[in-house]
């Protein structure tokens, strides 16, 4: 039990130590651009969700903009923790392609992840998905598992070149994505429906 715990321990301050990395932008050009992008990506996409949800409250774009940044900075960081930190558990349990245990190469494939994801989620804001995304047709999660692998791998080829990543990882990468997409969605969903019959009554 005591191993278990030191080895969670060590993972926990490795995902950590990213994190801090993260916030002091200790991290190289092709990431911190990466990232920056990901997050003016994120911001809008959460942005028309907002206005979506609140359509009837006048609101100006700059404002919701400005306030989602720093949101959305926080969501970066916990999401590419989180992925580091599962990462790391999963290549000390499984065995695992060699380029997930090199540090710099795990972090840049985080950012990939999390940059197609902030994209795809875009696409749904920006043309409604959301009934389409969460509806019981496989068809649209599979297409947006294509759209997150084929995204991270021309990604991959164009702005890093070095990461030699197996096709598997990328399609595990997608599916996990879109499982995350779709819970956030159909909870987003549940809560807008709860605020359209408080409305009501």
């Amino acid at each position: 039990m005591k191993g278990l715990i030191d080895f969670m321990l060590v993972e926990i301050k490795e995902a950590f130590l990213f994190l801090l990395d993260i916030y002091k932008g200790n991290l190289p050009q092709p990431d911190l651009y990466l990232l920056g992008l990901t997050m003016v990506i994120l911001s809008l996409a959460e942005i028309i969700q907002e206005i979506r949800k609140k359509s009837s409250e006048s609101k100006k774009w700059g404002i919701v903009y400005l306030k989602w940044i720093p949101i959305s900075f926080l969501i970066c960081s916990i999401y590419l923790s989180g992925f580091y930190f599962i990462a790391n558990m999963f290549n000390n349990v499984f065995s695992t392609p060699e380029v997930l245990h090199h540090q710099q190469s795990l972090r840049s494939i985080a950012i990939m992840s999390l940059t197609m994801a902030s994209i795809a989620s875009l696409i749904v804001s920006v043309w409604k998905l959301n009934t389409w995304f969460i509806a019981k047709n496989i068809l649209f999660p599979i297409i947006n598992s294509l759209f997150i692998v084929i995204g991270m791998y021309l990604i991959n080829i164009t702005w890093y070149e070095i990461i030699k990543l197996p096709l598997w990882c990328y399609g595990l990468i997608g599916v996990i994505n879109t499982m995350f997409m779709y819970f956030l969605l159909w909870e987003e969903e549940e809560e807008l429906e709860q605020m359209q019959s408080n409305d009501i009554q």
